[in-house]
């Protein structure tokens, strides 16, 4: 009773126009974030449209929309997953992955160097 009260309090503050706004608002949110969460649960479909996306030109548009999205803040290897352009830094990874990729990266720097 107490959340019916309220609504119609917010109805007429704001109109019907607002609320009806609000509430397209609230019903794309909800069936974003469950759609989000489908393919966090399913890789090989969240690559597949990825790479679809890019192909369309679209993908910088949806990848800040999944990133805006409330459940989920871009870490490094996230941002790595969908875009391969975007490097990992060495100041997330775990004392041995550090030291692996040190090592990795003196190689590459070595074949460079007998390369050139």
């Amino acid at each position: 009773m107490n959340w019916l009260a309220i609504q119609l309090r917010r109805l007429r503050q704001h109109g019907l126009t607002t609320r009806f706004k609000a509430l397209i608002k609230k019903v794309i949110h909800l069936i974003a974030r469950r759609a989000i969460n489908f393919l966090n649960s399913k890789p090989r479909l969240r690559l597949s449209l990825a790479t679809l996306a890019k192909n369309l030109g679209i993908f910088e548009t949806l990848r800040s929309i999944y990133f805006n999205s409330d459940h989920l803040q871009p870490t490094p290897y996230m941002l790595n997953k969908l875009d391969t352009s975007v490097p990992v830094t060495a100041q997330h990874l775990s004392p041995r992955a550090r030291r692996i990729y040190t090592e990795i990266k003196t190689e590459i720097a070595k074949r460079q160097q007998i390369q050139h």
